[in-house]
């Protein structure tokens, strides 16, 4: 079996976001604009939420090692998403409060943003788990993106 090479290139692709995750590596490094600690190699924070002076930064949340050091294993950085993810669904809880699913989905579709509901995933998972079965695993994965939104929609 062979193993996957990472071979770099010269091309560059730039893509309009409002969030950024990265999550590379050992060494957390400190990035433009978010506060970072270089004696403890650490984003400040409490909660998940980033702080600068004490105060947290709107809608800016640390998680892993750059939020605990490097220390745990590949589980305790799953245990530490899912709690960033809870504070990060309670923030937008209180910010959100009057947005609802229909308003989402029509902003989505104004601009032009493919997206699958919860509604379509838990389509896609029954038709994974169905797959799967034929081959004698609990689900068969579709990697393909423009296979799965043709599966759901």
């Amino acid at each position: 079996m062979m193993s996957p090479v990472i071979t770099p290139t010269d091309v560059t692709v730039e893509l309009p976001c409002s969030t950024i995750i990265t999550s590379i590596g050992y060494n957390v490094v400190s990035l433009p604009g978010v506060p970072f600690c270089h004696r403890t190699n650490r984003i400040p924070e409490k909660y998940s939420r980033v702080l600068d002076d004490g105060n947290p930064v709107k809608g800016l949340y640390t998680s892993g090692w750059a939020r605990r050091g490097s220390d745990g294993v590949m589980a305790t950085t799953i245990t530490d998403s899912a709690n960033t993810a809870s504070t990060i669904l309670e923030d937008l809880h209180q910010d959100l409060r009057t947005v609802t699913d229909g308003d989402v989905h029509q902003i989505l579709q104004e601009r032009d943003v493919k997206f699958v509901s919860f509604e379509d995933w838990k389509k896609l998972d029954m038709i994974e788990q169905e797959k799967g079965k034929t081959h004698g695993k609990i689900r068969e994965k579709i990697a393909d993106y423009d296979e799965m939104l043709s599966k759901i929609k």
